[in-house]
């Protein structure tokens, strides 16, 4: 599934969004959740402040994949606020969070088709790891991940095919412009210690670059 199929679900129901009432999120993410269940994404909300600052400008926290394939989007309780004049600065972000959930969602599907609960053991053990220190970041599934969402900020920071195969080959040019993807560049600093394991995060992205 493409995160574009959630957007739009959402997208025809903002007209409703915006007409409840801001200070009582609860009507919201009934009505989200109503509209998403069949597709298997579902919002709660939460205190937790994400790592990542531009998520919670928009009301975002971070998102999660549940042991029966269940995407869980959790969101600050102002997020109501943003959902009329910041909604494209939401979905965005929205964006970002859903491409790389449907990742581990694939492949918690494909890990459990031959090991049943073996990639709940996998995710379990960086759960806690909420310093993201290089564990988490050079995880096999998590670079899949990572490598979908920060193809995902290149081209909107508007790097087409070309100009990504060319950072690709010399990924320390993303020094010269951090904010073109923040993903990308905190695995360029990671190289200097994990060269290799690194390798792996820019074979999953040209994998993903070449089928987009």
């Amino acid at each position: 599934m493409d995160p574009s199929i959630a957007i739009d679900a959402l997208s025809k129901i903002r007209a409703k969004l915006i007409r409840l009432d801001p200070e009582k999120p609860t009507p919201y993410i009934t009505l989200m959740n109503r509209t998403l269940k069949k597709l298997g994404i579902q919002f709660e909300l939460t205190d937790e402040l994400p790592v990542d600052i531009s998520k919670a400008d928009v009301g975002l926290s971070s998102a999660a994949i549940q042991s029966g394939g269940t995407i869980q989007v959790y969101v600050l309780p102002d997020f109501t606020h943003v959902l009329d004049g910041e909604w494209d600065e939401f979905i965005e972000q929205l964006s970002h969070l859903l491409s790389h959930e449907l990742v581990h969602r694939k492949q918690q599907y494909r890990i459990h088709k031959a090991q049943p609960n073996r990639y709940d053991q996998i995710i379990g053990k960086l759960s806690s790891a909420t310093s993201r220190g290089s564990d988490y970041w050079l995880n096999k599934q998590e670079m899949m991940a990572f490598a979908k969402e920060a193809l995902m900020e290149l081209q909107i920071f508007g790097l087409n095919k070309q100009m990504i195969r060319k950072l690709l080959k010399r990924p320390q040019s993303i020094q010269r412009n951090p904010k073109a993807s923040p993903i990308f560049y905190n695995y360029v600093r990671l190289m200097k210690d994990h060269k290799d394991e690194v390798k792996r995060f820019f074979h999953y992205l040209y994998q993903y670059l070449e089928t987009a």
